[in-house]
Formats: C-alpha cells, structure tokens, sequence
C-alpha cells in the first residue's frame, strides 16, 4: 500500500504539473480569442464570421480553464489524501510489528480491531485511487476534446481571413499563432494522459 500511495502522488503531482502548463497556455488563447474578436468587429461586415469563431474560441477556452481548474483542485486532493494514507500505513506497520511481538491476550482491542480492519482500508483506497483515475481520465479526455474544436475553428479562421483583404496577414497571423498554442497544449494533455495510464 506504501508504494501505491508514493506512486499516486507523483502521478498527481505529474498531470498537476502538465495541467499548470495547458491551462496557462488556455489562458493566452483566450485573450487572442478575445484580441481576435475585438480586431474583427474593427474590420467591419467582412470579418463577420471572424467574430463569430472568435466567440467560440473564447467559449472553448473558458470552458478548458474551468476543467483545468478542476483537474487541478481533483489532484492536489488526491496528492494530500495519498500523502495521509502513506503516514497512515507507515503507523499501520509499527503497530503491526509490535503486535507480532505481544501476547495475544495482552493487546489491547482496539489495537486488534484496527489491525484486522487494514485489508478493508487498503481495498478502499485501492478503488479509490482506481475512481480518480478514471474521472481525471474523463476530465483530462473532455479537455482534449474542447482544444480539438478549438483546433477546427482555427482552420475556419483561416478561411475566412483572406475575405477580410488587407486585414488578411495580420487574422492569418494569429490564426497561425492559435495552431501553435493548441499544439502546445495539446502537448501537454496527453503527457498527462499518459503519466495516468502508467
């Protein structure tokens, strides 16, 4: 159980980390979402449907920082319950070895009581480590998918760029600035996803 809660935490303390880095990354895309709807509504009635997908990015966006947020408080959570569960099982040892060595009818039954109910605790919080997997799974999964439209939208920027004439290299420029970040971020979810299924 020992190895279980230590592998836990750094898995936590992992996708923690790579989550740190998507979301502040979320974090600038949705000011661009939000510099791209403001430099359309400038263009005028050309960049019309700019302004539109520039409304979606900042929605795709907002929403990815909130799971973000999420996934970040699930696993500082799950890190702090670990790290309670391993002092727990380091205690659980001692008083187990000290109960090899007494007379049996001379520990204490409260001592026998929490010794015969470890195998309980410790399938608890097997499935309770198997329950955050698959939830930050499905959080982590539901982030990738929202970053993925994000991903689409850019490709439709890039269409309707060019129908805004001179303002054309400038909307394409930042089309191409968003390709990069979802990448990035992208990146960095599925280094996340990954550290979970090890």
């Amino acid at each position: 159980m020992l190895s279980e809660n230590t592998q836990q935490t750094v898995i936590a303390a992992k996708v923690a980390a790579e989550l740190y880095h998507a979301q502040e990354i979320t974090r600038s895309l949705s000011i661009s979402s939000k510099n791209l709807r403001v430099l359309a509504k400038r263009i005028g009635e050309s960049a019309a449907g700019l302004a539109v997908l520039a409304t979606f990015y900042d929605e795709c966006s907002r929403e990815s920082i909130s799971l973000a947020d999420l996934v970040s408080t699930m696993t500082v959570e799950t890190a702090n319950k670990a790290v309670r569960e391993w002092r727990t099982s380091l205690f659980e040892e001692k008083l187990e070895k000290a109960y090899r060595v007494m007379e049996p009818d001379k520990v204490p039954q409260i001592v026998q009581q929490h010794i015969q109910g470890r195998p309980q605790r410790e399938q608890q919080s097997r499935e309770r480590i198997a329950r955050f997997n698959r939830e930050l799974n499905d959080l982590l999964t539901e982030m990738q998918k929202n970053i993925r439209s994000i991903a689409v939208i850019a490709v439709n920027s890039k269409i309707e760029a060019p129908r805004t004439g001179e303002h054309s290299p400038v909307l394409l420029d930042m089309a191409h600035n968003v390709e990069e970040m979802i990448k990035r971020i992208l990146y960095h979810i599925d280094k996340a996803l990954k550290f979970l299924s090890t």
